[in-house]
């Protein structure tokens, strides 16, 4: 037996109930199940680690207030935890959540 879900169906509803209880629609059900709106950039960073001794190069390529995507030459080099200095001097705490090629995600901690 064959159950067909009819997706629209599911997404209106879905944004239907967080349109009333306030929640944003274009972020409460984004396509990659983001909770925060990601931001397009191109700012240098750095990955610093190893109580401040070890330092990386990287670029930030997008940004959320809950994490970003870094484009980094080697990501497998980076440890699961470091702090992200940006160009700014903001400096953030994160935890990587996936890596690719010369890419990888982050979460804010």
């Amino acid at each position: 037996m064959r159950i067909l879900i009819n997706i629209f169906d599911i997404r209106t509803c879905h944004i239907s109930k967080n349109k009333s209880q306030g929640a944003n629609p274009m972020t409460a059900f984004s396509p990659e199940g983001r909770v925060a709106t990601r931001k397009r950039t191109l700012l240098g960073a750095k990955i610093i680690f190893n109580d401040g001794h070890s330092v990386f190069d990287c670029l930030v390529r997008n940004l959320s207030d809950t994490g970003a995507l870094i484009q980094i030459e080697n990501p497998l080099a980076a440890p699961n935890t470091f702090d992200l200095q940006l160009s700014d001097e903001r400096l953030m705490a994160c935890a990587v959540r996936w890596r690719k090629i010369n890419s990888m995600g982050v979460e804010f901690v």
